[in-house]
């Protein structure tokens, strides 16, 4: 049924309108009440004092805002909207998620130890104030034991570097840059800092460096000798050293390590680690002959009989395979044939299976395992945004440790994501269906789909979007403080994030005014080539010639020739434009009478 309507035009605002009809034959009149209710706004903020701030180290306050209504506001879109939201000390820093999802505001690195003061204020004028003690930076205090992937079982000399060792702060926490200060030792002997002493104090010969003491420093290692075959206590210990002083133990620093020694002929059993799902790259959707990174390490163990597990150096087994497999024993890893036809899958199969017999030399003891082989494409399963430059971590523990982007900072032209582009502010990395972990910075990254990146600008008009849903998506005459919500989706899954300007068009539309003064000043004139003169001297300026999106346009051009006696004149307009920011400058230019 179709419906006469009536359009009303103009911005709404908050409250109640009448609207009333008059029919200009009767009359008569009907009027009609209608209600805008008001948007979402800030009304009641609640910061979080952290239960640890540290010198040095970043500091994230969460905070929770509240509308009028008394709901949680949630949209960052909103909490940084300039009449809508909230401001933190007056500034125009942006209220962001960490890593874990938690709305709050970053409050930069406190250099030192002491109070930092937060002021926030929401749009309805209420205001929240929060004191956060800071405490005094991080500093080494006590070794815990070996990091999570260091054996402590030695079939060979053993190199030891700080990175090998859990070393606490003063706060109970591991010294990394994950979840803290990383650990940062003197460089040598005669530095200032921290080291770590490593004593074998005992006499007998498992590890064969009895009675000394080595130092490890921030660079280098130090090496446990091995000896017999047995279990022998290592001590290590944190000294310090201060300006103008000695090397002095740290009390309470002390950790007894017991390592073990073996030759590989006391094991009590032997383990081959499960290979997983192979890609048969050859036969897969995307038909990618030149993958790499899908190929398994093979790791075979000898099991001690107090159940420490020790990988075999690959000289110590024999492998053998199906035809469908390969099995490289230079690299130790296993993978698909490369000649691997389609037809080896059954009617409507995707899977098919492979088979490892692992040898052990020393006793003849065989382990078969079944492989899985697969050409069912990969699909990315999870990814974070992350900056540039960070490199593809080698396990899914190191992935999880990632910080994530929800903001980030660009100038007008800067991003383009991923890196087939020569700028760009951010990449991804994504772990697959088969496990495999990548950096995603050329669009597509082994067989993986490249990434649809979608920007909505805040303010529509000032920004300009091109290779939108592509993985090249770029962004022009982004100005300082303007936001753009970039939404990157890959394989039904997607995220977003902020692009923040930090571009001030005002400001280079000034500078380029300063110059374009000083080229007309420096301009000769005469009747015949002027025009042409001045358009050049404007395009020819540093900054203009430089920065694509600033625009000087000469307009309004009246010339008056000189004449035998009689100077002329030139007068012309040159409008300076980037982005919002635009100006006129007028000018006057005496031709010298001829």
């Amino acid at each position: 049924m179709e419906k006469t309507a009536l359009r009303l035009t103009g911005t709404p605002k908050a409250g109640t309108t009448t609207v009333m009809l008059i029919s200009p034959t009767t009359g008569k009149s009907a009027s009609s009440s209608i209600v805008v209710a008001e948007a979402q706004r800030a009304d009641k903020i609640t910061f979080e004092v952290p239960g640890l701030a540290v010198a040095n180290e970043a500091l994230f306050v969460p905070v929770t805002v509240l509308d009028k209504e008394g709901n949680a506001i949630t949209n960052l879109d909103v909490l940084n909207d300039s009449t809508r939201g909230i401001k933190v000390n007056g500034g125009t820093t942006l209220i962001s998620k960490d890593s874990k999802g938690i709305i709050g505001f970053s409050a930069g690195t406190p250099s030192e130890a002491g109070y930092v003061s937060l002021v926030g204020l929401s749009s309805t004028a209420k205001s929240e104030i929060v004191n956060i003690q800071v405490k005094e930076a991080a500093k080494p205090t006590v070794v815990r034991g070996l990091a999570k992937d260091v054996s402590a079982v030695l079939l060979a000399d053993k190199n030891l570097a700080k990175g090998d060792l859990v070393v606490e702060d003063q706060y109970g926490r591991a010294m990394t840059s994950t979840t803290g200060t990383a650990l940062t030792l003197a460089a040598n002997a005669g530095s200032n800092g921290y080291r770590i002493a490593v004593t074998d104090n005992a006499t007998n010969t498992v590890i064969a460096n009895g009675g000394t003491t080595k130092y490890i420093y921030n660079e280098g290692n130090i090496t446990l000798n091995r000896g017999t075959n047995g279990a022998e206590k290592v001590e290590f210990a944190i000294e310090e050293k201060k300006a103008g002083g000695n090397w002095t133990l740290i009390a309470g620093s002390s950790q007894e390590i017991e390592f073990r020694v073996t030759d590989g002929t006391e094991y009590a059993s032997y383990e081959v680690e499960e290979v997983g799902r192979l890609l048969d790259y050859n036969n897969d959707d995307n038909a990618n002959t030149t993958v790499t990174g899908y190929d398994k390490e093979l790791k075979v163990y000898g099991v001690l009989d107090d159940g420490k597990k020790v990988q075999l150096d690959t000289s110590k087994y024999t492998v053998t395979n199906s035809s469908n497999l390969t099995y490289t024993k230079a690299t130790n890893k296993i993978n698909v044939v490369n000649a691997l036809a389609n037809t080896t899958y059954d009617e409507k199969a995707t899977e098919q299976k492979g088979t490892l017999v692992v040898t052990i030399n020393a006793t003849g003891k065989q382990l078969t395992q079944e492989v899985t082989i697969s050409k069912v494409a990969p699909k990315v399963t999870e990814f974070k945004m992350v900056a540039e430059g960070t490199t593809a971590p080698a396990n899914k523990e190191a992935y999880d440790k990632l910080t994530e982007l929800t903001t980030v900072d660009a100038t007008e032209n800067n991003f383009f994501t991923p890196a087939k582009a020569a700028n760009t502010v951010v990449d991804f990395i994504a772990i697959d269906s088969y496990g495999v972990i990548s950096k995603v910075d050329t669009g597509e990254a082994g067989t993986l789909k490249e990434f649809k990146l979608v920007g909505t600008p805040a303010v529509a008009h000032t920004v300009t979007l091109t290779n939108q849903n592509a993985y090249n998506l770029a962004i022009a005459g982004l100005e300082k403080d303007e936001i753009v919500t970039v939404t990157a989706t890959v394989d039904g899954l997607s995220k977003s994030f902020k692009v923040k300007g930090i571009v001030d068009s005002v400001a280079n539309v000034a500078t380029a005014i300063s110059q374009v003064n000083t080229a007309v000043n420096n301009l000769a004139v005469n009747n015949t080539t002027i025009q042409t003169n001045v358009q050049s001297a404007v395009d020819g300026t540093a900054l203009i010639t430089s920065d694509a999106n600033l625009t000087g346009i000469v307009s309004n051009f009246v010339k008056v020739d000189a004449t035998p006696g009689v100077a002329g004149k030139i007068t012309f307009d040159v409008t300076i434009s980037k982005g919002s920011a635009s100006q006129v400058v007028s000018y006057v230019k005496v031709i010298a009478a001829l």
